[in-house]
């Protein structure tokens, strides 16, 4: 008989365990953790515990974490052949703040924000960066926007407000050709750099974005304007210790006007 009895498991209770309630709870997180090669286990003992000790929990974590990790990546579907990137249209603000919202929930159970406060981009900032073309969706063939970039020019640099993707969609690589379109059209429009605040060690927060050429800015570094939206940050709940600042040099240089 392979693998660990059920007697087994119960005479090894580790008094870290959390239960299945908890665990189930963060069942997600630790999954991506899990594929992010992040630590899951250092930082969630009493998940990892409770994992090793709970046979159907386990059988869970590890079909969540098949679904998560996929098959490999010349594989047809981890490829994106089949979505396409546009600008958002004025009729899609619902779409955009659902998936907003969905995508959100990917931080639950973490500590990072007050889920009592609302920390939705403001409608009416949305509505006008898409009537200027800094608001780019991704789509399933002609289908309904499953994620969406928000871009806008802050004190010279294109500033990345908001970054999201369905998590049924996620790991696709949908977010990194997002990114790379709001890159392209900072870099043809001439702007040197673009620019975000994100959470540090969030694996598809600050760990995805160094993996695309962004590096993190030393409080000296900050601008009066990031200075702003980091005073802004607390007050709508985020925690900022936990946050930084990241940048992207590109290869054009806007010329002074």
């Amino acid at each position: 008989m392979n693998g660990r009895s059920a007697l087994d498991r119960f005479l090894q209770t580790d008094p870290r365990d959390v239960g299945c309630d908890e665990a189930m709870q963060m069942l997600h997180i630790y999954v991506e953790l899990v594929a992010a090669d992040a630590g899951a286990a250092q930082r969630y003992p009493g998940i990892a515990a409770h994992l090793y000790a709970c046979g159907p929990c386990s059988d869970d974590f590890h079909g969540l974490l098949a679904a998560v990790t996929g098959p490999g990546p010349d594989t047809p579907d981890r490829q994106t052949a089949d979505y396409r990137i546009r600008p958002a249209r004025p009729d899609e603000i619902q779409r955009l703040r659902e998936i907003e919202d969905e995508a959100g929930t990917m931080f639950a159970g973490l500590g990072l924000i007050d889920e009592t406060l609302d920390v939705s981009f403001p409608l009416d900032d949305l509505a006008r960066l898409i009537g200027i073309g800094q608001v780019w969706v991704t789509c399933p063939d002609d289908g309904a926007p499953v994620g969406m970039v928000i871009a806008s020019v802050r004190e010279g640099a294109v500033y990345i407000e908001e970054m999201d993707v369905l998590p049924a969609h996620g790991r696709r690589g949908l977010g990194a050709r997002l990114l790379g379109t709001v890159c392209a059209w900072a870099e043809a429009q001439e702007y040197p750099t673009v620019t975000l605040s994100t959470f540090r060690d969030v694996p598809w927060n600050g760990p995805f974005y160094r993996k695309h050429g962004f590096t993190e800015l030393h409080p000296a570094q900050w601008t009066p304007g990031m200075r702003a939206i980091r005073k802004k940050e607390a007050q709508h709940g985020l925690r900022v210790e936990a946050r930084v600042f990241m940048r992207r040099e590109l290869t054009g240089v806007r010329p002074q006007r």
